[in-house]
């Protein structure tokens, strides 16, 4: 008792308590754990393709249409992002003739 006045504690009526979690759990894993809902991004164009890949945050998932994306530079992915295509033969990625990949990060041949 403080200054007279007796506090009550609000009873909460049982059917309220278990949402009363549930909430509590998903505003913690969407505010606290930032990330954890991961994006996806359409791509339809290999410049658009080398924009997501480079401006993606990690864990972004790259869905890349049907087609022939042809490249110039490797694609250097962030940790757990992911490319999907279309299908086998259906989405390619090749390179342009003017590419020439470095060969410094090749494993040696006599391993």
């Amino acid at each position: 008792m403080k200054c007279g006045i007796k506090r009550d504690r609000l009873k909460v009526p049982e059917i309220i308590r278990p949402m009363r979690r549930m909430i509590t759990t998903t505003v913690f894993l969407f505010v606290c754990l930032p990330g954890f809902a991961r994006a996806n991004v359409s791509v339809d164009s290999a410049a658009a393709l080398v924009a997501a890949v480079r401006d993606g945050a990690e864990g972004t998932t790259i869905e890349i249409a049907a087609g022939t994306y042809e490249l110039d530079a490797t694609l250097e992915l962030k940790a757990k992002m992911t490319l999907s295509g279309a299908g086998i033969e259906k989405t390619i990625l090749t390179h342009t003739k003017k590419w020439k990949p470095s060969t410094k990060t090749l494993p040696d041949p006599e391993m």
